[in-house]
């Protein structure tokens, strides 16, 4: 259970955020892992927001929102990525989805939509980007054709969260001009599409190695035909449009992998308490205890960056920069806290496992943590910490050191990643049965190999000196080592 403390400026925001538990341990925790396990997409879990107004929070009431500020709806989202990253993340890209309408549409076609997308009846998804135009988003190619009373949209659109799931698409396309050249980034327009429009379709899903229950595919526009009366804003002004979108939503993906590090860290905290090793919970072990501080130092300051942008945003000021720095520095904070207890878990052998195909279950014991937003696997936290005090173990067989230099000892070569081989145990004991830390290039991961059957050169050449000491002039060459 998280003991995060939200800023709460009234009883009211301290309720919705009571409520946001709440759903977020009955509704979403209990089915997480399994759903992500079969890749099953949680739409009655929208529904269920929805319903409850929190896919509403940020826009204005008059509009059907829930008129929260910015502030409050992010931690919303926080706890939401918290429990489930696909539910948290697919309110924050169902509301990028809706912010086009909200702001550009006219008085019409808000209130002939909006109140659909804002109470969960209907899921959205947004289409910028393209196979060939990702970060050059204004070099997007797809076509929306003038045809009497209607556009014909043709073209692709690329890594689209909630692709073929979704009840309507937020589509920028383009109406004029060319998709080079210093002005591509004219002629785009905002349209609204319908799912069910005939031309729509979504490609086969995209395999992931995180986040199986959100769909991330291509879309294809092959002549697919909406009314004119869809275009959202001005003919050619779409492009700005996007960026204000996209500003915004850098702020909740920053708050999705801030939920994403807080829930790592709140699960190595409960296991680093729970595991006992020498009499005492692991926790107690000033080399566990600095990894976690490491660790909750970083999900803190990640929160701060998005609060401070999103107040600018609340305040009407620029924020545009500040968003991208939170969506940075909060993505890289939940990889470097999912990385730390992982490092801990590859010393013991796991992380390896893991990676070579094991599949957990509930033999495991495990926990399933979601990963941050682009590059998501689950992070078993529990077994991460247990990793660590293994290792803390490992470093006790050196010859002739006591459990606490043995545990310093270990903690020091997990922290720094060297390899550096523990004393052995003497000639004729354990002979290198001891755990040797060292870094596989390839993998850009830290392993650990039994070496029991191999042997150092450092101590062959030890043995040979040792040899050549003791020879006589006359005992001749010395004898093949044998072994």
């Amino acid at each position: 259970m998280s003991t995060v403390q939200r800023d709460c400026p009234d009883d009211e925001t301290r309720a919705l955020f009571e409520l946001t538990r709440e759903l977020a341990d009955k509704e979403l925790r209990p089915r997480a892992d399994a759903a992500e396990r079969e890749g099953m997409f949680p739409r009655d879990a929208f529904r269920i927001l929805g319903r409850s107004g929190l896919l509403a929070l940020p826009y204005p009431e008059r509009l059907g929102g829930g008129g929260q500020s910015y502030q409050t709806y992010l931690q919303v989202v926080e706890e939401l990525a918290g429990a489930w990253l696909a539910v948290g993340l697919g309110v924050s890209v169902h509301t990028l989805t809706c912010f086009p309408l909200a702001t550009a549409g006219t008085p019409e076609q808000q209130q002939r939509w909006l109140p659909g997308m804002l109470g969960g009846e209907q899921l959205g998804a947004y289409c910028l980007s393209e196979p060939a135009s990702g970060s050059d988003a204004a070099a997007l190619r797809t076509r929306a054709e003038a045809d009497g009373p209607d556009y014909v949209l043709n073209g692709v659109k690329a890594w689209i969260s909630h692709a073929g799931q979704a009840d309507f698409y937020t589509l920028f396309a383009r109406t004029s001009g060319d998709h080079e050249g210093p002005e591509r980034a004219r002629g785009i327009s905002c349209l609204h599409v319908p799912a069910d429009t005939p031309g729509v379709s979504a490609a086969p899903a995209e395999h992931k190695m995180g986040m199986r229950a959100s769909v991330t595919a291509q879309m294809i526009f092959e002549g697919a035909r909406v009314p004119a009366d869809h275009l959202i804003g001005e003919e050619g002004n779409g492009f700005g449009i996007a960026l204000a979108a996209l500003d915004a939503g850098r702020l909740g993906i920053a708050a999705c992998a801030t939920g994403v590090a807080q829930a790592a860290l709140d699960t190595a905290v409960s296991w680093a308490r729970e595991r006992r090793q020498f009499g005492r919970p692991i926790a107690d072990f000033q080399g566990v205890s600095f990894l976690l501080a490491d660790m909750a130092t970083a999900v803190e300051a990640a929160r701060a960056l998005y609060l401070s942008a999103a107040r600018r945003k609340d305040a009407g000021l620029p924020f545009a920069p500040q968003a991208a720095m939170a969506k940075l520095f909060a993505s890289d904070a939940a990889m470097r806290v999912g990385g730390l207890p992982r490092r801990a878990a590859d010393a013991r052998g796991q992380g390896a496992a893991d990676r070579g195909g094991h599949q957990p279950g509930p033999a495991d014991g495990d926990r399933q943590v979601p990963g941050p937003s682009c590059v998501s696997a689950p992070l078993r936290d529990r077994d991460a910490v247990e990793g660590l005090e293994d290792g803390i173990e490992a470093g006790d067989v050196g010859e002739g050191l006591s459990a606490p230099e043995g545990r310093d000892r270990a903690v020091h070569q997990l922290r720094e990643s060297r390899a550096r081989p523990v004393a052995p145990q003497g000639e004729g004991g354990r002979g290198l049965g001891t755990l040797v830390l060292h870094e596989d290039v390839r993998a850009g991961q830290q392993r650990v190999q039994d070496l029991d059957t191999v042997r150092l050169p450092a101590m062959r050449a030890g043995r040979s000196r040792e040899a050549s000491s003791t020879r006589t002039p006359d005992s001749g060459p010395p004898a093949a080592d044998s072994r």
